[in-house]
Order: C-alpha cells, then sequence, then structure tokens
C-alpha cells in the first residue's frame, strides 16, 4: 500500500492543477481570450489558435455577443485554412463576414474576405471571386486604417496574379512592402519580401529575385518566423533560374525535411516538390521529375489545393514525351485537362455560393435597415413628445407664475382699500370733531359727504344733483363745482366712489358670500348689474367675483393667524 502512496499523490496533485487550470482560463473574460487569439493570429500559431478560437466562439454564444463571435468565426476560419478543413474554414469566414457587416465591424470583415480570396484563389481556382473579396477587404481596411491588414490583403492580391505568371502583381507588392514597413516591425515585410522575389523571378529579374528571397530568409533566420520554407523554396527557384542547380536542390532538401518534421499538412510541401520536379527535368532525369510532381500532387490532393496542379500535369505529360512514353503523356494531358474542367466547375458552383450568400446578406441588411428605420421614427415621435411635454410645462409655469402674481397683486389692492377705509374713516372722525362752524367751500362739501355717509344717499338710484342741492340749501352748479374742486371728479364719478365702497363690503362679509354680484349692485344703488361690473372694475382693478374671492380669503387667513 505504501508503494502506491507517490503515484496516487501525484494523480491527485496532477488532478488539482488541472483543475485550478480551468477555473483561472474560465475566470479569464472573453475579451482576453480574443486579444489572446489575436496575438496568436499575428504570430502565425494556428494550432493553438484552433483551440483558443473555439473557446472564444463559444463564451461569445453564451454570453450573446455578436462582436466576439464575429471575431472567433475569423479566428476559426484563419487557423482551420492552415490546420484541418477548408470547408469548416469558408463556413466559419462566411459567418465571420456576415456578422461583421451586421455589426458594422470593418476590422473583422476585412480579415474574414481575406480568408475567403485565399480559399477562391488557392483551393477554388476562381481569379474573378477572389480578386472580389479582395478589393472589398481592402475597401473595409482602408476604412479600419489598419496598416498589417491592408499589407496582407496587397500581398494576397500579388499572390493572385504571380500564380498565374502574371506579372501585374508587382505594384501590389510594393505596396504591400511599403505599408509592412510602417508597421515598426521588421518581420512583417518577410511575406511582401517573397511575394516580390516571387514577381522578381516572373519577370526573369534574377538579380533583384535573388536579393528579396535572401533578406526574407535572413529575417526568417533572425526573428524565428512562422514559414521560413517559404523563403528557401524561392531561393531554390531563383538558383535554379540562375544555374545553380546543386545548391538549389540542398535549399529545397532542406525546405522540405523542416516542412515533414514541422508541418506537413503545409501547401509549401507541395511547391516545393514541384519546384525539384522542374530541377529534375531540366537536368533530364524525367524519372525522378516525375516522382516528384506525384509527390507535390499527393500533397495537393489531401490539402484540396489547386495551385500549380495543371501545370504539374503539364510538366508530367512533357517529361513522358521525352521518355517516349506517348500513352503516358496523353494520361497526363486528359488530366491537366479534367483539372481545367473540375476547376471551371468549382467557380461556377462557387459563384452560385456566393450570389445566394449575398442575397441572404442583402435580406439581413434590409430587415436591420428597416429596423433602424423604425428604431429612428420612434425617436424621433420620442423627441415630438417629450418636446410637446416642455413646451406644455413651460406652458403651465408661466400660467401659474402669472396667477400667483395676479393672486399676489389682487391681495394687495383688497388690503390697500381696507387700510384706505380705515384711514379715511378715522380723518372724517377727526375732522368733525375739530371743523369750524362758517359754511365755506370746504365745510359744504364735508356736509355732502356726511348726507352719504350718514343717510347712504348714494343708495337711492334715482339721487339727483337738483335733490343734494335743494338739501344743502345750495343751486346744482355749485354742487358740481364743490365735488370737482375737492375731489377731481364729476357727480355722478364721486357718488359711485361710496357706492362701490359700499359694494366692497358687502362683497367682503362672508354673510352674503352667497348673495349674487346683481344683489350686491341694487343694494350698493347702481341702476344695473352692467354698470356696477364696469365702475368697480375701473376703481378697483379687479371684477367685483376676483375682489370677493381674495377679499373672503384674506378675511380667513385674518381670522387663523388670531
Amino acid at each position: 500500500m505504501p508503494t502506491h502512496m507517490p503515484s496516487a499523490l501525484k494523480a491527485i496533485a496532477t488532478a488539482a492543477l488541472m483543475l485550478l487550470t480551468a477555473l483561472l482560463c474560465e475566470a479569464s473574460g472573453p475579451e482576453s481570450v480574443r486579444l489572446k487569439c489575436q496575438h496568436m493570429a499575428d504570430t502565425y500559431d494556428y494550432t493553438n489558435l484552433r483551440q483558443e478560437s473555439a473557446r472564444l466562439h463559444t463564451m461569445a454564444r453564451r454570453a450573446n455577443d455578436k462582436r466576439l463571435e464575429a471575431y472567433a468565426c475569423y479566428y476559426l476560419a484563419a487557423s482551420e485554412l492552415k490546420t484541418a478543413s477548408v470547408r469548416e474554414a469558408r463556413i466559419h469566414a462566411l459567418e465571420a463576414d456576415s456578422l461583421a457587416s451586421l455589426i458594422h465591424n470593418d476590422t473583422v470583415k476585412a480579415s474574414a474576405l481575406n480568408v475567403l480570396g485565399i480559399i477562391a484563389n488557392e483551393y477554388d481556382g476562381n481569379n474573378a471571386l477572389a480578386l472580389g473579396y479582395y478589393l472589398s477587404a481592402l475597401d473595409c481596411a482602408s476604412r479600419s486604417e489598419n496598416k498589417r491588414t491592408t499589407a496582407g490583403i496587397y500581398s494576397n492580391i500579388s499572390l493572385l496574379f504571380t500564380s498565374h505568371n502574371d506579372t501585374a502583381g508587382l505594384r501590389y507588392c510594393r505596396e504591400s512592402y511599403r505599408l509592412s514597413l510602417q508597421t515598426g516591425k521588421p518581420q512583417d515585410t518577410y511575406y511582401p519580401l517573397c511575394n516580390l522575389a516571387t514577381v522578381y523571378l516572373l519577370r526573369n529579374d534574377t538579380a533583384n529575385a535573388y536579393h528579396c528571397a535572401m533578406k526574407a530568409a535572413k529575417l526568417s533566420q533572425q526573428y524565428k518566423l512562422h514559414q521560413p520554407e517559404l523563403a528557401q523554396i524561392l531561393l531554390g527557384s531563383v538558383l535554379r533560374r540562375m544555374g545553380c542547380r546543386d545548391e538549389a536542390l540542398a535549399r529545397l532538401d532542406n525546405a522540405i525535411a523542416s516542412l515533414k518534421l514541422r508541418n506537413p499538412a503545409s501547401s509549401l510541401l507541395a511547391q516545393a516538390y514541384f519546384e525539384k520536379a522542374r530541377i529534375f527535368s531540366d537536368l533530364r532525369e524525367y524519372h525522378a521529375s516525375n516522382s516528384m510532381c506525384k509527390e507535390a500532387l499527393a500533397c495537393s490532393s489531401s490539402l484540396g489545393n489547386r495551385s500549380f496542379v495543371s501545370d504539374m500535369y503539364a510538366l508530367m505529360a512533357a517529361n513522358y514525351e521525352a521518355l517516349g512514353d506517348k500513352p503516358a503523356a496523353l494520361e497526363a494531358l486528359k488530366n491537366e485537362n479534367n483539372v481545367i474542367k473540375s476547376t471551371v466547375k468549382v467557380q461556377d458552383a462557387t459563384i452560385h455560393r456566393e450570389i445566394e450568400r449575398t442575397f441572404d446578406l442583402l435580406q439581413k441588411e434590409k430587415q436591420l435597415g428597416l429596423r433602424d428605420m423604425q428604431i429612428s421614427l420612434h425617436r424621433q415621435r420620442i423627441g415630438i413628445l417629450v418636446g410637446l411635454l416642455a413646451v406644455i410645462a413651460i406652458i403651465l409655469s408661466v400660467v401659474l407664475v402669472s396667477y400667483r402674481k395676479e393672486k399676489r397683486l389682487n391681495r394687495r389692492i383688497v388690503s390697500q382699500f381696507k387700510e384706505h377705509d380705515s384711514l379715511e374713516q378715522k380723518l372724517m372722525e377727526k375732522s368733525a370733531a375739530g371743523r369750524p362752524a362758517e359754511e365755506t367751500q370746504k365745510s359744504l362739501f364735508e356736509q355732502m359727504t356726511r348726507l352719504m355717509e350718514d343717510e347712504k344717499l348714494y343708495l337711492d338710484k334715482r339721487l339727483s344733483r337738483d335733490y343734494l342741492a335743494e338739501r344743502l340749501h345750495t343751486n346744482r352748479t355749485y354742487i358740481s363745482k364743490i365735488v370737482k374742486d375737492n375731489t377731481g371728479l364729476t357727480l355722478p364719478q364721486w357718488v359711485n366712489q361710496f357706492r362701490v365702497k359700499q359694494s366692497r363690503m358687502m362683497l367682503a362679509d362672508p354673510a352674503m358670500e352667497s348673495a349674487p354680484i346683481k344683489e350686491i349692485a341694487d343694494k350698493s344703488g347702481f341702476a344695473n348689474v352692467s354698470t356696477f361690473n364696469v365702475v368697480f372694475k375701473e376703481t378697483v382693478g379687479l371684477s367685483p367675483s376676483a375682489y370677493r374671492k381674495e377679499a373672503l380669503q384674506l378675511s380667513r387667513l385674518s381670522e387663523k393667524a388670531k
């Protein structure tokens, strides 16, 4: 039993460590996983990228985060293109493109379209579709201002031309190299240098081709870059053109040995075999050349890569013809023709699939645009409603402030009239106590005032100047003059002041709160209610109803204060 204890403890410790690692990984947020995936993509660590991007995809789906899901689909497409199934890479690239379009993320869209362009060029052999993908990717990359992505797209466009022996890709190679220099990372110039070497080789400019290939080889050795074999294969091609076949074969053998050890699934292996086949053909070792072609074809078949396939069959046909094997040469030519036909069929199928995908994407964009328009209209309605409510609130505030101001003014008017009445009463009492007996104009006016107040002559609706003159033993003209000189008012205006005063007392009396205004007017001496309303408003500044309301409210407040 004790002999098994160390192994048991070791197993428990290992399990605990794995559990802790799993917990730490789970605790790391989706964004940190995305950054980790981006670093792996930048360093071409596609094996680990595939695992991490699958985890990011699960986390994004669980969190319903479309942005992270788009990134995860792109990382899956990029890693699967290099390590697994081209079919799965296509599916994930299309999904990343659709998600990026929906969330308007130009960075992801450019990268996804770039992957689709690679698939269309290297695996479908559809040059037109590949170029369409690349140009769309360039448009998105220019909007996102990502120089590294833009340089990679230019590099792939140049490959599109060079894979068909077209030297027009030179300007794209140069642009890719220029942009990669601006990233500040010398290792970013590796692939543009390899592409420049390829184009210069097509142009038979072996000096520049050798210079670019050697520079790329030194960079790969200095920075331990991904796919250092590419520079070695290019050097083998350049050295073949320069006539240095032994050195070329040595470079290619080193590249093949390295690829078999490090990445046997790489498409570069087929390219290296094909370059060796060309050298053996130049050396008239036709059997060896055909053997290398068959190795290259086996690699291309396992990967589904159609690059160089027709060229391989063409070289095999030439080799068999040189050997005098006409049937084998004819069979190779038939295979070449079949490859070309199948490429055309694949192109047609890809075009139909792209049309369907574009239609679906347009439908989704149309639905999204309709939803955005509905949201915009809803926001406009809400904005209008909020604006109307704000205007109504402002109007109500203004009305409320005006009402309060008017109420304070009305209350002040009522208080002033009460104070005026009180002061007038005191002055009259004081005047009555010390008045001289002589019959002067002033004493005559005071007699008239006393008659009004004591006998309430103003309550008589038919009160006239003749009656007042008779009571004061004077003439009617003198009566009007006395009133005018002492008050500045006409006789009717002066009499109406007493009537208004009487009406104010009745309006302020709680006992007469329910009395109609017409009754108040009648008991105050006015001939009709309309005259009463006009005179009261001119004299007091308020209507009888408004005055009654303020006076009664003021009276109640006074009682509460007591």
